[in-house]
Order: structure tokens, then sequence, then C-alpha cells
């Protein structure tokens, strides 16, 4: 079924083009034609037999205790159907082959940026990190030392980099329907096309299928009744190794070794030599492809570092753990296994028998060889190092979830009414932008149907809603931990480092160790916490469910689809705590203790490494694979549902792929169907209702905008349908002190813009004879809904800010708040006896200005964010601004804990109290500003007394306040730059020096645990100051923001960038 603006288009692109003729359609037939496409993709060019969809088969030898074999090949084996693979030789040239090949980067660089005469490393993408440019080198040589027979001088050798991705997913939402997808990506292509659903680079190597129901049955049939858990897990696993066998064939060997010689899309010909550089895949997945066991005495796939030792993470002795004690693919590691595997089938001892365990346990091995070290050692592959860190499911849904849920059950402990004021605090927060920070529900607390990017929302904005809600030996503790988390993300997450901002993120690592233990040591142990009520009705479901219906065997029912298959079922049971800690009855909510010894805890110590090894993490995150599973899901709703429907999937894939080619859509730079920069998707939820200020248009009037030009600063109509009388809407509101001294600030503003635009300078302030002479055209001025602020972002890309005026620095800026955006047509009359000159449009922005809270210091040092605060009436509060000065848009947030003030919001703003039935029933009105529980009530709206600048709401906002940002250089424009707030607020900025480096490493100095790390470093020396001359601005949506570029779906705008002279970096 198509969405409405799927319909829209089809009308209007299809049906009413010029070139569409309805005589076209005569006789079709839907299966008639889609079965031409799959004889036609099966014989074409890049689509050819060798790189289509076959079905195939594995086998597995299954064990049992008690029965001894001469060898393993004499044990039964279970043949395993409906694999659907394609040949991984033959996918890598069909990739190369491709017309998309145009836009790689064959040969790999290091990016510097010059800074005062000084190169600092730039990490990017994977062909600018150290583990391309070593292996590109290695291939250098063999080109050099070691040519392949019969290539001529003018053959490049080239590495193509291969990234994997693995995981299942659920296909439907009820019912068991899953497909284990295994995705390649090439590093070739930059990661800002790369990431892109619709840029179709994700090949589909494979569909793994999960351990089938039928293996119960085969198994009694051999040995007369059914399989153990412990046979269970050891099938799974090789059935997983046994799937990468057939796909690791001899000829993607023998490309391995000898390279393929592919004449390219772009019309040269290169001996392209695959590498796998990373597999991406959840816990569960990495310990069957690594074969370690899940969660046992060392659960980490990279090193060995033993599970009491977790609590550790970011010591001076955990750091150097890791680099002394990393898992080497070796003669060891396979002499044990070997050794295992004959004492399971030679000897007839279980899998996880005594003296099975006493080989493989020591380091958390399985008898299980991994298909990667089996097929790639040999070839210098290290399969421990492919295993990279995964952003999304160790800390969003890992590590930060668990803290979450832990404070709400220390706020519950806590008792009276935190929760609620928790949950209203969310509710009532801001949106920011249409990719950034989207409405929270009324019922954050409940912790239902949480994606990761709620999670990571919640996070960003956490520590506003927590600031206040314990007790104050408790509430420093809490806030300080939110902040280092919410910084270790913004800095894991950025899709551009620097050599200081990784160092700067190595400290912030070990600053998040030590304040995790402080937490877990004096706050943790202060509550008697217990489950929430969602983890009590889950651990009744999961013994119910595992509840054994014999005492001898596992029931068949235990194998599922390929999601629990992996062992998520079980990790999840492990976590509860143990029925000692219990001090309620059997059916109440257990006690539950905070736990740092978690694998996804101790992976985070590893992301600076990986970082400069691999690039930023948005190469290797698993957003990237889930958003490929959207696709798949989509397929599966045109199959039949049969128990074949993955080829039916794989076919769909296929053909979607082919006519994504054939359409050229990958070199479009307009392409058909994205939003051009500039435009946005209206939200289907219904806004909130919200009270206008004075010179506003309401929130349903439209303005529509078109596209804007990525070279153009700003963006504002011209439209003159909304007019005001300035001198009638001034004495309407003479008692209102925001319009104090309006007009002669306005005219002053036009006389100094006028005379930029006319190339003289303006040393002095105008006097009243100068400013008698500015004439505004028929006294009026034009209001607008919308300002749109085009900037360059901290990883040099053109991003866009929408700034809609709204109710509502350390410091290189100034804030403001923007209360109406207009035009007025002015003109300077010399002398009455000429002729008026043609008048001029100017773009205004009348905003209030804030200052920087100095009571309070805010920034890294302190481990808290900066706060504002409205400036006094007798200091000027208000004032004009040309577009020209806004740099770009931030998020505003109001001190919750420092509740409302006193004073009336200027301008003055006459609220209507909508009904009791237009909001949520657990929302307490008190908390909006000028809200009352009455429907007919008119009142002045105030303000909160403080406000935070939410810096962590987006990436790009994140490095303003950091600094050392490659494409935050300014010092060469010479006016004021200003930075906007999502309520409509505004930033001056100052001249700032160069981002020094980070204070000189200390870890020789951190012998204790619990001992804090040297301080974050400040990026700016003049911290504080605030008279300089630069402007920044903040945008508001009051509409659901959709997923944005960063997410790898608003994406329209890199071919748009580049269209318009835009280089990647």
């Amino acid at each position: 079924m198509k969405t409405p603006a799927e319909l829209t288009r089809l009308v209007h692109d299809v049906f009413l083009a010029p070139e569409f003729l309805q005589s076209d359609l005569t006789q079709f037939n839907a299966t008639r034609e889609l079965k031409r496409l799959d004889k036609f993709t099966a014989t074409s060019g890049a689509f050819s037999a060798d790189d289509g969809w076959r079905e195939a088969s594995v086998k597995i030898r299954l064990p049992k205790e008690g029965h001894a074999y001469a060898g393993e090949d004499e044990a039964p084996e279970f043949e395993v159907p409906n694999v659907f693979v394609r040949s991984f030789r033959e996918v890598v040239r069909a990739a190369y082959q491709d017309i998309s090949a145009t836009r790689f980067h064959w040969f790999p660089f290091r990016l510097l940026w010059r800074r005062k005469n000084v190169d600092e490393r730039l990490y990017s993408d994977i062909f600018n990190a150290d583990a391309m440019l070593d292996e590109h080198e290695k291939i250098q040589r063999k080109a050099v030392d070691d040519r392949e027979a019969n290539d001529s001088a003018e053959v490049e050798y080239v590495v193509a980099p291969i990234l994997l991705y693995s995981d299942s997913t659920h296909l439907t939402n009820f019912g068991t329907a899953a497909l284990w997808p295994i995705y390649v990506f090439f590093g070739h292509l930059s990661k800002y096309i790369r990431c892109r659903p619709n840029a179709f680079a994700a090949h589909h190597l494979a569909y793994v299928p999960s351990l089938p129901l039928s293996i119960q049955a085969a198994y009694q049939a051999h040995y007369g009744m059914p399989a153990t858990a412990a046979v269970l897990r050891f099938c799974k696993r090789e059935l997983m190794n046994q799937i990468w066998h057939l796909l690791l064939d001899a000829d993607f060997l023998d490309a391995y070794a000898h390279g393929i010689l592919i004449q390219c899309g772009d019309g040269i010909t290169r001996r392209v030599f695959p590498r796998i550089f990373t597999y991406s895949a959840d816990y569960p997945e990495k310990c069957l492809l690594a074969c370690i066991k899940n969660l046992a005495k060392c659960p980490c796939p990279v090193c060995f570092v033993k599970k009491e030792d977790i609590p550790k993470m970011g010591t001076v002795h955990d750091m150097k753990f890791r680099d002394h004690n990393v898992r080497q693919d070796g003669h060891p590691v396979h002499n044990k296994i070997a050794t295992a595997r004959r004492f399971i089938f030679e000897k007839g001892i279980g899998p996880e028998g005594a003296a099975v365990e006493a080989v493989v346990a020591p380091t958390s091995i399985t008898p299980t060889r991994s298909a990667f070290s089996a097929k790639l050692r040999d070839f210098g592959l290290n399969v421990y190092e492919i295993f990279v860190p995964d952003l999304m499911h160790e800390f969003e849904l890992g590590v930060w979830k668990a803290v979450l849920t832990h404070l709400i059950r220390i706020l519950i402990a806590a008792g009276g009414d935190i929760i609620q004021k928790l949950d209203r605090r969310f509710a009532l927060t801001p949106t920011f932008g249409r990719d950034t920070i989207r409405r929270f529900g009324a019922n954050i607390s409940g912790l239902k149907k949480l994606a990761a990017r709620d999670f990571e929302d919640i996070l960003q904005c956490a520590y506003f809603a927590f600031e206040g809600l314990l007790p104050p030996q408790y509430n420093r503790p809490v806030l300080k931990l939110i902040f280092v988390l919410a910084t270790w993300h913004a800095l894991a997450k950025l899709r551009l480092h620097t050599t200081t901002t990784l160092a700067f993120f190595d400290q912030t690592t070990r600053t998040l160790g030590a304040t995790m233990r402080t937490f877990a040591r004096d706050v943790c142990t202060a509550f008697a916490t217990r489950e929430l009520p969602k983890e009590t009705n889950a651990r009744h479901r999961r013994a119910k469910m595992n509840k054994p219906t014999t005492t001898s065997s596992v029931a068949p029912t235990s194998i599922r689809p390929a999601g629990p298959s992996k062992g998520k079922g079980r990790a999840a049971a492990q976590h509860d705590v143990p029925s000692n800690t219990a001090s309620s009855t059997s059916g109440g909510a257990k006690r539950k203790q905070f736990n740092l010894h978690t694998y996804k805890y101790h992976r985070l110590g590893d992301y600076p490494t990986a970082i400069r090894r691999y690039g930023t993490t948005d190469n290797f995150n698993m957003q990237t694979g889930e958003l490929e599973h959207r696709r798949v899901k989509q397929f599966y709703a045109h199959t039949n549902k049969s128990i074949k429907f993955a080829w039916q999937i794989a076919r769909h894939q296929r053909r979607q792929a082919y006519l994504h080619k054939l359409s050229g859509a990958s070199l479009r730079s307009s392409t058909r169907g994205q939003k051009p920069i500039g435009s946005s998707k209206r939200s289907s939820r219904h806004a909130q209702p919200r009270s206008t200020l004075p010179l506003q248009l309401p929130f349903e009037a439209t303005e529509p905008l078109p596209p804007s030009c990525a070279k153009d600063h700003s963006q504002i109509s011209e439209d003159q349908a909304h007019p005001i009388n300035i001198r009638e809407y001034l004495a309407e509101h003479r008692d209102d002190p925001a319009f104090k001294d309006f007009l002669p600030l306005l005219l002053t503003h036009v006389y100094q813009r006028l005379a930029t635009l006319e190339g003289h300078e303006c040393a002095q302030p105008p006097t009243r004879t100068e400013l008698a002479r500015i004439r505004i055209d028929h006294n009026r001025m034009y209001i607008h809904k919308i300002i749109r602020v085009n900037y360059t972002s901290y990883d040099m890309r053109r991003q866009q800010d929408s700034i809609n005026p709204a109710p509502i620095p350390p410091h290189p800026y100034l804030y403001a708040q923007v209360i109406s955006i207009f035009h007025i047509n002015v003109y300077r009359h010399l002398s009455p006896d000429q002729e008026p000159p043609e008048p001029r449009l100017l773009h205004v922005l009348w905003v209030r200005w804030l200052d920087l809270d100095t009571g309070l210091p805010g920034g890294f040092e302190y481990y808290r964010p900066h706060r504002l605060k409205f400036a006094n009436a007798d200091e000027e509060p208000f004032g004009f601004l040309s577009p020209n000065q806004v740099l770009r848009g931030i998020h505003i947030l109001p001190a919750w804990h420092c509740e409302l003030s006193s004073n009336p919001s200027l301008p003055y703003q006459h609220v209507g109290i909508e009904s009791s039935s237009t909001r949520d029933d657990d929302m307490d009105a008190s908390d909006v500003p000028g809200s009352a529980h009455a429907t007919d009530a008119v009142e002045l709206a105030k303000d909160w007394n403080y406000y935070y600048v939410a810096m962590w709401s987006d990436r790009d906002l994140f490095m303003h306040f950091l600094g050392g940002a490659a494409g935050h250089e300014h010092a060469e424009m010479g006016e004021a730059h200003v930075a906007n707030a999502s309520t409509g607020e505004i930033v001056e900025e100052e001249d700032s020096e160069d981002l020094p480096p980070p204070p000189a490493d200390q870890e020789d100095n951190l012998s204790d645990d619990d001992e804090d790390p040297v301080r974050a470093y400040v990026p700016s020396d003049a911290e504080g100051d605030e008279d300089e001359d630069h402007w920044t601005q903040i945008a508001d949506d009051d509409g659901e923001p959709e997923l944005g570029p960063e997410d790898g779906e608003e994406d329209a705008q890199v071919d748009d960038d580049e269209a318009n002279g835009y280089a990647l970096y």
C-alpha cells in the first residue's frame, strides 16, 4: 500500500507526465513482466548469472555424549537447507564494474589540516584511516616485487576494503518471521554516500537460516533422544561458520591472494585485492563468529580481560592491559580447539563436558574454529581484530540504557513525586530542528517502545531533566555522570576527528570510568533499588517460557528464529541479580544492583583506538545495517509468506538493484523523491497548540519557501502578504516595555546596514539628523515566519537550520531570542528637493538578548552546561540583527529546577489557556509558563529564571563549544556572526584563539581506580569575555523532526552540495 506522498508522486510524475501514454499499458501483466526482468538480469552485464542468488545447503556434525567415533568424519551429519547466497568474488566484481565506481576513492591518503604551520591529522573515512593505509602499502609493494603475470605496467593495484554487517531482524511486528542477512559495503565509497539507504551501496551477500526445528527429529533418529541445550549451542556455532566456509570459497581465496582483474566502472582496468577490514554485529553474533563463549570468564572477543576486571575500565592498568593482551589467532588457539573436538567426537565427551571445558574455558574459546581463521589466517588476517565496536548496541542500547534504567530505579526508591516530575520535564522539553531532538512522550520513565534513537535523545536532554530531583549529596554525582556520558557519546559519534579531539576522547574515556565507579560506590549503594514493573513482568515471562517440561532434555520449542538463536534471551536472563539478593516474595520485584561487569561497558575503552584504525564510528556502526533492514522488511510484505520467503526477498532485492542502476539514480544530482535543501516533511502528528508573540505570524500560517542554494548564507521570504503599520502598532503596544525605543533602534540598525551596503564605515552612532533622513516605505514592515541559515559544519559539510520566532557563554558567543522576522523597504532621503531613490529591501531580526550566568560557570572544566538568563530591562535587552550575522541554531532548554520568574515575559504575551482535554492527564499545568486550570483565563506568560544551552543536541553544536573543528574557522569574516536557539534564541561569537592541546597525559599518576583523571581542557582562552562581534542563532520546529543525514535518511543534500562545488573534504 502506498503512502499519500507516494501516491501523489505516482500521479504527478507518471500519469500526468507528458510522455506517458495510456496505450503503453494495454495488456500489461505484472507477473509476466517480472519474469522477463528476472530472465534479463540473469544474463546481462554486471547482473550475470555468476553474480546472482543461488540456493545452497550446509552440513554440520552431530555429537553425542557417550558416543565415540574413529574420527570427526564418522559422526552423523545434519543438512541445513534454504541457505541463499551469492558468490563473494562476483559481488566484488559487480560492485567495481558498476557506474558508482566513478565516485570511488581508489588510493588512500592521510587527511591533514594545517593550523599555524602545524599539520594536524584528520580521521573521517576508511580511506584515510591507518588500516587502509597499511594494507595499501602492502599491495603497492606487491605491485613492484611480485606483480601478477601478464599485467602491464598500466594496470593499477588497489585494495577493495570490505565492511561486513550482519544481524537478525524480525520482519513483522507480530509473528516469528525473521531474516538474518549479511551485507557487504565497500570502503572506497565515501560514507556520506555509502550510509544512505537510497544510494543502494549495500550488497546483499547471504541470508542465513536459523537452526531448523527438524534437527531434533534428526538427532532423535540417530541417537534415540533429543539434543541437549549444550549440543544445540554447539550446532548453532557450527552452522554460522559452515555458512562462512561456503562464502569464503576457492574463488574468493584466489581473489584474496592474486586479486581480480576488472575493467572498473570508470573505464580503467585495475587489479582489485579484496580485504576484510571490519565486521559489524551485535555481541551474541560476535561470539558466534569469533567462537568464544557468551558472557563467560573472558567475555571480550578482542582481548583477554576477565569479567571481574571490567569495572576498572579507563584506569591505567586497564588501558595497558588492552594493548598487551589482545587475542591472537595462532597455533595455540588452533591446537586447543583441535584437542577439544577430539574429546567430543573421538572420546564421546559432551561439548560442555569437564574435559572439554578444562581445555577451552581459561580463555573462553569454544570447540569451533572460526571460518575466517581457517580460510584467511594464512593471508595475515587476525579474525579477532575485525570485530569493531558497535556504538548503537554497546552504548545507546547498552551502557546508557542500563544507567538510565538504574537512575529511574533510584528515583522510585527515593519516593515522593520525583518520577512524575521527571516525566513532566521530558514532556515539556522543546523539540530542536528537523533531525535532532523529537518530542518526548508523557511517560519516559516507563521506557516503553524506545529505539536507539530515542535513548540518544533522552541522553542529550537528561542533564536538564534530572537536575535537582535528588538530594544535593547525590544530585551532583548524578549530573556529573550524565554530563560525562553525553560528552563521551558526542565524541564517539563525531563524523570527523582530529588528533586533538581523539586525545580529548581518550581523556574523557578515563573520566567516564572514574565517574561510573563513583556513581556505583556513592550513589547506588545509598538506595534500595528494585526492578521496574516492566522488568518484573519480563522476568516472569522468561521464567514461564524457559520452564522445562522434562528433567532430561530441552524441549524442541527452545529453538527459535534467527534473532533469539544467537543467545539474546540467555544474555538477558544472566543479567538478573542472584536470588540471594532478592528480599521480596517470589512474585514481587527483586532487588536490583547496578552492574558494571558487562562486556558493553568494557568495550567503551576501545573506541578511540578503533577510530584511529578504521575511521570514525559511522563507518562501522550497526545503524547502517539497521537502515538496510527496512528494505528487506518491505520486500517481505510482497512475498507469499511461505517457508521460502527468503528466496522471494532475494529476487525482489535483485530486481530493485537492477532498476536503480538502470535509472542512473545513484549519480543524479537532483534525485527524484528526495527533498532538496530547505524543504521539510510535515509531521503527521498534531502539533501542540502554542501562543504567539507580538510581531509574529500564527503557527498555522503558511509561508512556502523554494529550495535554497547551498551557497547562500540565509533565506527569508520577500512576500508582502502580512504588512504592519509600524507607528500604529507601536501606539497599540506603548505599555509594553519591550517596545521602548523600538523605532530609534530600528532606524539606527537600518542606517548602519545602508552605510555598509554603500561602502561607508560607521565609526560613530548616527545623529538625530542622519536618522531623520531614513525613510521606511509606507511606514510598513512585512512579517515573516521563518529564516533558513546555511552554514559549514564541523566536518566541512553544508548544513541548514530553520529558525522560527517562538515564545519562550565561556565564551565565544552571545545569545538572544528571535522575537520577530520581518522585512522593510527603506531609502535615505537626503534632500526634500530630490526625487526619493528606489527603496532597498532589508530583512531584519528583532531579538531579545540573553546573558551568560557567570554565577554558575559552565563548560567541560566544570562538568556543567552553560546557563543563561534574559538580560535585565535596564541593560538594553532588545536589539536588531541582519540575517547575515546568523551562524547557526542552538538548542535552549529551561532550567526546570530554578522555576519560573515572577516577572512577565517580554514582549507581553497574552496566553489563552487551552482546555484540559488538549493536555495529557498527568501533565501539571503549573509547570507551563503562563498556564492555569481554566479554559477562559487569559494572562501574561512568564519566563524561566534560567535556561541551559543543550550543547549535545547535535554534533556540530557540540563542536562549537568544544572547539578545534576544521569547519569552524570564521576569522576571515568581517561582520558579527550569530547563533540561535530552538526556542528562538541567539548567540554572539567572539574572536577565539586556536584550540590548545589537552593537558599532558597523567596516566602514570592515576593509581587509584576511582581517582579522577586530569580535568578537560578549555577550548578557548577567552572564556567569559563577551565584548566581541560574532553571533549565532537557534531554531525551533514543533513538528516531530524526521531522521536526518546523520541517521542515513535525509540525504538529498549531499549531491546538491557537490553540484554547487562543495567537495567532500
